[in-house]
């Protein structure tokens, strides 16, 4: 084997990697919440006297914080992704400067 293909070997199992460290934290922060007690530290007032403006701010602020708990681990799977895609150049160049030892 030369050292291209040792280093598009490389190159694959870290993108698998990448993609399997990335898909566990995703999937690890889309578990459901576990569920309260019934007692009285989990009183939730009742939904009937919420108005419209406040059920779409808190839309807006739950959506905006929950980005940035998702995308890092979205872009540890896309980079995954591309080190699998692109495999053969970054092999490459990682073997750059490197030479095939023939005995």
């Amino acid at each position: 084997m030369n050292v291209d293909k040792t280093g598009t070997i490389i190159s694959r199992a870290t993108g698998v990697a990448l993609i399997a460290v990335g898909s566990t934290s995703l999937l690890q922060l889309l578990q459901p919440a576990t569920i309260a007690p019934a007692s009285w530290m989990s009183y939730a007032p009742s939904n009937a006297s919420r108005d419209l403006m406040t059920t779409l701010h808190d839309t807006y602020f739950v959506m905006t914080n929950s980005a940035s708990l998702y995308v890092p681990s979205l872009a540890l799977t896309l980079a995954g992704f591309i080190m699998i895609l692109l495999s053969r150049p970054i092999g490459r160049w990682l073997a750059k400067g490197l030479q095939d030892k023939q005995q």
